[in-house]
């Protein structure tokens, strides 16, 4: 499962989803407009789920 997230110029963030998540949302990409952002953080460190 990849998940590749691009910011766009006008400070909005557009998310492209793949495999199990994709099917699991029902869509390919999720949009998220620049004035509905309240804070941004990128969390690296993430554990695996105990199921994968």
């Amino acid at each position: 499962m990849t998940t590749t997230v691009y910011f766009e110029k006008n400070g909005g963030i557009d998310i492209e989803l793949r495999g199990a998540r994709k099917v699991l949302s029902l869509r390919k990409h999720i949009k998220i407009d620049p004035e509905n952002l309240e804070s941004v953080q990128l969390v690296s460190d993430m554990k695996k789920p105990k199921f994968y």
